[in-house]
C-alpha cells in the first residue's frame, strides 16, 4: 500500500476522532451554559441512578414528619404531601444537575427547586379545575424541546384561567421547600456536598448565601473520566481513502487508526456474543461471511460529478419543491393577506406587522390556520434538509477523489450496512445517485446495453411491462433523455421520474453511449430487486405454488404484480357485497350508528381499488405485519383519497372514517389471506414457538444458512416513568439481564418474523457476493434485497442470484424445521417436557423451487 494514500488515511481517521470528540464537548459546553446539564449523559445516568433513593428518602421524610409539631418542617411536609415522591426526587435531582458545573449558591438552587415544585402544583392544579386549557396548552408545546418554553406557556395559560384557586408560594418558602429537598438529596444519593464559598465565613445558621452546593470529589472524577470516555467513543464516520481494514474476527475491521476505538463485526453491546463469535470466526466457521462482507468493503466509488453539480445547483438557488427535494430554507407562509407582503417569520404563525391590526377576525383566523400547515410541513420536512445538506457537505469533500471505499458491519440477523451515514450506497435516493463506480467496464455488449435500458426505465417508474418493453421505452424516450443530459436545469422532464435523481444518473449514462457506443466505459450501478422479497423468501421456505406465482418465482409473460392482484381480489369482495342487499351492521369504531354494507361497498368501489390500496398491508406482512397495522394503513389510503380531492366525496349516512376503513380492511386482510397462505402459516408457527421459549425465558437462537450464529434477546424494561406536567419523563432500569424471565415476551413474538426472514435475505446476498466474486465481478452495490453492479457483469449477477437462492433453498431440508432445531436445543430435556406439545411445521406445497432460473423478474 503507497505510504502517501495510508498516511492520508490515518489523517483522515484523526480528523474523525477530533470532529467526534469537538462535537461532542461543544454539545457538552451548550448544555452547561444553558443549564440543562441533566440532558447530557452523565445527566441522564446520574438521574437514572439517583430518583430512587431519593424518592424513598422523601417518602420516609414525609411519613416521619407528617405528625410532627407545626414549625418549618411541618410546613415543609404540607407543601410536599401532594407531589409524588418519585416526581419531586426527578425534579430536585434535575435542578441540581443541571446547576453542577456552575457551582451555585445553595439558596439560588433551594429557590429555584422550590419554584419547580410549585409549578407542579399549579399546573396539577390547572389540570383538575380547567382541563380544555390545560390539554389545549399542552398540544401546543407537543414536542417542544425547550423546558423554559414549555413552562412559560404552561404558566401564561394558568394566568389566563379563570377557576383556578392555586395562592403563589412566596419565595421564602420555595427556599424552605428546596432547601429539605436538596439536604435529602445530599443524604440519600451522595451526589452533591454543601460547602461554604472559598473566602466567606459562616456569619449565622441561616446565611445560606455563603454556601455552594459542589460536586462530591468521587463524582467531578466520575464525571470527568466519562467525559473523556465518550468525546473519543463517538468519532464522525467517514468514507476511507483506502481500502477498509478487512476482518478478521469479531472486531478490528474497517479502520486503520489505533487510536479508534474497534468497531465490532456485529453491531450489539452482547460481549459474550462477541467473544463466542470470535472463537467460531478463528476456528475457520462462517468463511462466507467474512469474504462476503470484505468483498463489499473493497469495491471503490467515486463522486458523480454532473449529478453533484445538478444537485449543488438547485440546492444553493433554494430550488426546493422538484426532484423530491424541499425548499433548503422551508416553505413561505402565507403573504399578508392585506398588503401582499412575503411574512418570512416561520418560528410563529402571527402576522409580524401592523396589518394584525387591519384584519377582521374570520380573515386572521383563515391565515393562520394556512400558516400553521406550513409550519407543519417545515417541521416534518427538517430532517430531510438536513440530510441533504450533509449528504452534499460529504460529495463536496469526496467530488475530487479518484476512489473511496465503505466499511460496513453486520446487524444481529447478519444483514449488511454501511458504517459512514448520510452518503453511503444504501442511502437515500439522491444519496444513491451522487454515487458510482470508481473502476468502469466498457458496454462491450448487447447485453448490457440491455439492462442500462431496463434501469433506466425502471428508475422512471415504468417497471411494471416485460424487460423488453423497459428496454423499448428507454429506446422510444431517447430524445426526452438526451435533452436532459444536455440541459438538466431547463429540460427538468427527469423530475418527473419516480427516482427522479437515479434517473437522472442514468440520462447521463445514455448521453454517453449515445457518443461513444458500445466502447462507452459506464460507471452506473444497475439495480435489479425482488418483488416483496419477505414473501419471495417465505413462499421459498415453504414451496408456495400460489404464493410463490404472485412474487414471481415461477416464469411469466410479464411480472405479476402481488398489490394489483389482492387489490382485484378485494375488488371482487367488495363487488359481491355490492350486488346483494347487504345487512346493517353496527360501526366498527364503537357508535351505535348503523351503516349499510352494500351502499358502503359500491362508495369504496368508486373510490377506484387499486393497487395503492393494497400496497403497504403487503408489504409489512413478512415483517410482522397485524390486523390492526392492516387497518392503520387502509385509513391512511381512505383519508388520501378522500381529502385529496377538491370537493371531497361524502360518506355514505351512519358511516364514518374508522367504520369505512375497518370495513375496507378485513376484506384486505382476507384477500391477502388468499394469496399468501402459506406466509401466514410460518409467520405463525415462528410466533408459535417463540412464545413456547418465552415460557422458558430463553432467547431465541439460531444459526443463519452460512453459519451466523443469531441471538435474538429483547430485554423487557422494567421500571418506572417518572412524568413532570412540564412533560419532561425518566425512565430508570433496574435489570439483570441473568435473572429468569427479563425477556421483553411480546417482543420475542412479533419480531421473530421480521428477524428470521431478515437473517435469510441476508444469507442470500451474502451468498450471491461470493459467486459473483469467484467469477471475477468485483463491484456491488447491495441494499438487501437490492442487488447491482455494472452493466457489463448485470447479466451475469442476474444469473448467479438465481443460482445462490437455489443453492439455499432448493435443498431437501426443511429450513423452518431446521431452525426450530436450533431454537429448542437451548432448552434441557426438562423443559422440553414441560413445554408440552410442540407447534405443527406448516405443511410444504409443490413448487418447483429451481422454477427462478427461468423466471425473468423475480429479481429485474
Amino acid at each position: 500500500m503507497e505510504t502517501t494514500a495510508y498516511n492520508r488515511e490515518l489523517a483522515l481517521e484523526q480528523e474523525m476522532l477530533d470532529r467526534g470528540r469537538d462535537r461532542f464537548l461543544a454539545n457538552l459546553s451548550r448544555l452547561r451554559e444553558l443549564r440543562e446539564e441533566s440532558g447530557t449523559s452523565y445527566g441522564k445516568s446520574l438521574l437514572r441512578r439517583g430518583v430512587e433513593p431519593l424518592a424513598a428518602g422523601i417518602a420516609a421524610f414525609l411519613a416521619a414528619a407528617g405528625s410532627g409539631a407545626p414549625g418549618r418542617r411541618q410546613q415543609c411536609v404540607t407543601h410536599l404531601k401532594d407531589v409524588p415522591p418519585d416526581v419531586a426526587a426527578f425534579i430536585t435531582l434535575r435542578t441540581i444537575i443541571d446547576s453542577l458545573s456552575a457551582e451555585p449558591t445553595l439558596q439560588a438552587v433551594a429557590v429555584r427547586v422550590g419554584r419547580e415544585i410549585e409549578t407542579e402544583l399549579r399546573l396539577g392544579n390547572l389540570a383538575q379545575k380547567d382541563a380544555d386549557r390545560y390539554a389545549m396548552t399542552k398540544r401546543w408545546i407537543a414536542g417542544h424541546k425547550s423546558r423554559k418554553y414549555r413552562g412559560t406557556v404552561l404558566r401564561y395559560a394558568y394566568g389566563k384561567s379563570e377557576t383556578v384557586d392555586f395562592e403563589p408560594w412566596p419565595a421564602v418558602t420555595c427556599l424552605h421547600v428546596g432547601q429539605k429537598l436538596i439536604e435529602l438529596a445530599v443524604e440519600h444519593t451522595g451526589l452533591v456536598q454543601i460547602e461554604l464559598a472559598p473566602g466567606k465565613v459562616r456569619k449565622a445558621n441561616r446565611d445560606m448565601a455563603a454556601y455552594r452546593l459542589l460536586m462530591s470529589p468521587r463524582l467531578r472524577e466520575w464525571i470527568e473520566g466519562d467525559c473523556e470516555a465518550r468525546a473519543v467513543m463517538s468519532p464522525a464516520y467517514l468514507p476511507t481513502l483506502i481500502p477498509p481494514k478487512a476482518w478478521e474476527g469479531a472486531a478490528g475491521g474497517g479502520y486503520h487508526h489505533q487510536e479508534l476505538r474497534p468497531l465490532s463485526l456485529v453491531k450489539t453491546t452482547d460481549r459474550d456474543y462477541l467473544a463466542a463469535l470470535d472463537k467460531r470466526i478463528r476456528a475457520g466457521e462462517m468463511p462466507e461471511v467474512l469474504t462476503a462482507l470484505n468483498t463489499l468493503q473493497a469495491t471503490p466509488w467515486r463522486i458523480n460529478r454532473r449529478v453533484y453539480e445538478v444537485l449543488d445547483a438547485l440546492w444553493t438557488n433554494g430550488d426546493g419543491g422538484v426532484a423530491d427535494l424541499p425548499p433548503r430554507d422551508g416553505y413561505r407562509l402565507p403573504p399578508c393577506p392585506v398588503c401582499g407582503a412575503d411574512i418570512t417569520d416561520t418560528a410563529s404563525a402571527r402576522i409580524p406587522h401592523a396589518c394584525l391590526d387591519a384584519c377582521d377576525e374570520e380573515t386572521r383566523r383563515t391565515w393562520r390556520r394556512q400558516a400553521a400547515v406550513i409550519r407543519e410541513k417545515n417541521i416534518s420536512c427538517m430532517s430531510q434538509r438536513l440530510g441533504i445538506a450533509k449528504t452534499l457537505h460529504l460529495a463536496t469533500r469526496y467530488k475530487d477523489e479518484a476512489a473511496f471505499y465503505f466499511p460496513y458491519q453486520l446487524d444481529f440477523r447478519g444483514r449488511i450496512y454501511a458504517v459512514p451515514p448520510y452518503l453511503n450506497p444504501q442511502g437515500t435516493a439522491f444519496a444513491k445517485a451522487l454515487l458510482e463506480f470508481a473502476e468502469g467496464k466498457p458496454l462491450g455488449s448487447i447485453t448490457a446495453l440491455k439492462w442500462l435500458a431496463i434501469h433506466t426505465s425502471n428508475c422512471f417508474g415504468n417497471d411494471k411491462v416485460s424487460l423488453d418493453e423497459r428496454g423499448a421505452w428507454t429506446l422510444q424516450h431517447q430524445a426526452e433523455i438526451l435533452a436532459c443530459a444536455d440541459d438538466p436545469l431547463s429540460n427538468r422532464w427527469w423530475m418527473e421520474a419516480d427516482d427522479p435523481w437515479c434517473f437522472l444518473a442514468c440520462c447521463f449514462e445514455w448521453q454517453g453511449y449515445r457518443r461513444d457506443g458500445l466502447r462507452h466505459v459506464s460507471h452506473l450501478p444497475i439495480a435489479m430487486d425482488g418483488t416483496c422479497n419477505g414473501l419471495q423468501l417465505y413462499s421459498l421456505i415453504l414451496r408456495d405454488e400460489v404464493g410463490g406465482h404472485a412474487v414471481n418465482l415461477t416464469p411469466t409473460d410479464s411480472p405479476q404484480d402481488i398489490y394489483g392482484i389482492v387489490a382485484d381480489k378485494v375488488r371482487e369482495r367488495l363487488a359481491a357485497v355490492a350486488a346483494g342487499e347487504g345487512e346493517r351492521v353496527f360501526s366498527a369504531d364503537g357508535q351505535r350508528q348503523l351503516y349499510h354494507t352494500a351502499r358502503l361497498s359500491r362508495f369504496l368501489l368508486g373510490l377506484g381499488i387499486d393497487r395503492k390500496t393494497t400496497k403497504r398491508q403487503v408489504m409489512v406482512l413478512p415483517y410482522g405485519g397485524t390486523m390492526d397495522s392492516c387497518r392503520e394503513y387502509t385509513e391512511a389510503w381512505l383519508k388520501d383519497r378522500l381529502y385529496a380531492a377538491a370537493t371531497p366525496p361524502t360518506l355514505p349516512d351512519g358511516t364514518s372514517v374508522r367504520s369505512a376503513s375497518r370495513f375496507l380492511a378485513e376484506h384486505v386482510w382476507e384477500a391477502i389471506g388468499d394469496t399468501v397462505v402459506k406466509a401466514r402459516q410460518a409467520m405463525r408457527y415462528l410466533q408459535d414457538m417463540a412464545g413456547l421459549l418465552n415460557r422458558s425465558g430463553k432467547p431465541l437462537c439460531w444459526t443463519s444458512p452460512l453459519g451466523l450464529p443469531i441471538r435474538q434477546a429483547y430485554r423487557e424494561k422494567r421500571g418506572k416513568r417518572v412524568k413532570t406536567r412540564l412533560g419532561d419523563s425518566l425512565v430508570y432500569l433496574t435489570l439483570v439481564e441473568t435473572v429468569p424471565h427479563t425477556l421483553a415476551r411480546n417482543k420475542q413474538k412479533s419480531a421473530i418474523a421480521p428477524n428470521f426472514v431478515h437473517s435469510l435475505d441476508a444469507a442470500a446476498l451474502m451468498r450471491t457476493v461470493n459467486r459473483c466474486r469467484a467469477e471475477g465481478i468485483a463491484a456491488f452495490a447491495m441494499i438487501h434485497d437490492s442487488y447491482g453492479t455494472l452493466a457489463a457483469d448485470s447479466e451475469a449477477l442476474a444469473y448467479q442470484l438465481r443460482e445462490a437462492f437455489i443453492e439455499l433453498f432448493g435443498g431437501q431440508e426443511n429450513i423452518l424445521a431446521r431452525w426450530s432445531h436450533d431454537v429448542l436445543s437451548t432448552l434441557s430435556d426438562a423443559e422440553l417436557h414441560a413445554a408440552g406439545s410442540l407447534p405443527a411445521l406448516p405443511e410444504p406445497g409443490g413448487l418447483d423451487i429451481t422454477a427462478v432460473r427461468r423466471s425473468l423478474f423475480f429479481f429485474a
